[in-house]
């Protein structure tokens, strides 16, 4: 029994343990209006404990603040406020790589909803 409750528990201890620190590189998937269309997001993060920092955007170049980041098992979360006034609430899972989850917005009356899937870059 102690065996079996241990190579249960393993998968989960090793993705509570891994570091989500670095910079990430992906495909975002976004439908508003009921369009649907294609583009890249990228993020820097940086882990320390249960608390995610740093920054996410289109781009490289285009990058904005994260708050509110926290990682709970295998779940990480965070907001990013994005130039025009508005919030996106990014809600990814962390089972190994890459990260994939959605990310909810609005701007204006406009409703966004994103999947999102990055891969460590470096």
């Amino acid at each position: 029994m102690k065996k079996l409750l241990a190579l249960v528990a393993l998968p989960a201890l090793a993705v509570m343990g891994a570091d989500l620190t670095g910079k990430w590189a992906g495909d975002f998937e976004i439908t508003r209006g009921g369009e649907t269309r294609s583009d890249t997001v990228h993020m820097e993060l940086k882990q320390e404990g249960a608390k995610i920092s740093g920054t996410a955007g289109p781009s490289a170049e285009r990058q904005w603040q994260i708050s509110n980041g926290k990682v709970d098992g295998s779940k990480v979360t965070f907001d990013v406020a994005v130039p025009d006034g508005g919030t996106m609430k990014f809600d990814l899972e962390a089972e190994g790589e890459p990260l994939k989850g959605a990310a909810n917005g609005q701007r204006g009356e406009d409703k966004m909803t994103v999947k999102v899937s990055v891969k460590r870059i470096a």
